[in-house]
C-alpha cells in the first residue's frame, strides 16, 4: 500500500514542527510531537503533505451537525485534508481543562467522517495539554492532573526546552509502558496503530 498523505493540525511547534511557520518558511525536515509520534507506529508509511496551527481556524460556515465553534473548526479540517488530497486527518488539541471540548470535538469529528468519509483521522484532545503526553512519555503518573502551566514548568525542568528535546522523548519513550492514566494519549495512539496497522507486519505491532 502506498504511504498515506497526512494533513497535520496542532496547536504549534511543539506539535507541528517546521509545519508551524509560514507558508515561504515551512521547514518539513524539523519535526514536531505529532509527526515524531507518527514515525513511531508507522515508520516510512505516511507524508506530510500540508499543516495548519489551530489557531489559523476553520471554515465557521460549516453547519449541519457541529453545533459549536469548537465542532465546526473540527469538522472543517477534514474538508482541508481532502482538499489537499490527503487521506490522513492527524491532529491534537490542547484539552486546556475544558469540561465541554471532548463533546465539541466528537460532534465534529462525526460531521467530519461523515461528511468526508475518503479521509481517516488520528485525532483527539491533549489531556490536559501536550505537556502531559510528555510527562506520560517520560513514565510518569498523574500527568492528566497537571495543568497547562504546571506541565510547562515540569516539562522544562526535565531538560525538554524546545521541540527537538520534546522530539528526543518521543524517540526514547517505551510506548508499551506507558503509566496506566495517561487515557488520552493511550487513545491517540491506538487509534495511530488501527490507522496503520494494516500495513504493518506483526512485529512491529
Amino acid at each position: 500500500m502506498s504511504a498515506r498523505r497526512v494533513f497535520l493540525v496542532g496547536e504549534g511547534p511543539n506539535e507541528l514542527g517546521g509545519w508551524a511557520k509560514e507558508p515561504s518558511y515551512v521547514d518539513p525536515g524539523e519535526l514536531g510531537v505529532l509527526q515524531a509520534l507518527l514515525e513511531r507506529i508507522a515508520p516510512g508509511q505516511f507524508e506530510v503533505v500540508a499543516a495548519r496551527r489551530w489557531s489559523a481556524g476553520g471554515r465557521s460556515f460549516q453547519r449541519g451537525g457541529a453545533t459549536t465553534a469548537e465542532a465546526r473548526r473540527v469538522a472543517a479540517w477534514f474538508l482541508d485534508a481532502q482538499e489537499k488530497d490527503c487521506d490522513l486527518l492527524v491532529y491534537v488539541r490542547d484539552e486546556d481543562g475544558d469540561s465541554t471540548r471532548a463533546a465539541s470535538h466528537a460532534q465534529g469529528r462525526a460531521k467530519g467522517v461523515t461528511d468526508h468519509p475518503t479521509v481517516d483521522v488520528v485525532g483527539g484532545l491533549a489531556v490536559q495539554a501536550i505537556e502531559g503526553w510528555l510527562l506520560a512519555l517520560r513514565g510518569e503518573p498523574k500527568s492528566e492532573r497537571v495543568k497547562a502551566r504546571a506541565g510547562k514548568k515540569r516539562v522544562n525542568d526535565a531538560g525538554l526546552i524546545c521541540t527537538a528535546d520534546m522530539v528526543e522523548c518521543v524517540r526514547g519513550a517505551d510506548l508499551d509502558r506507558l503509566p496506566p492514566d495517561a487515557h488520552s494519549l493511550r487513545a491517540w495512539l491506538d487509534q495511530a496503530h488501527a490507522v496503520f496497522a494494516p500495513q504493518q507486519p506483526p512485529s512491529q505491532r
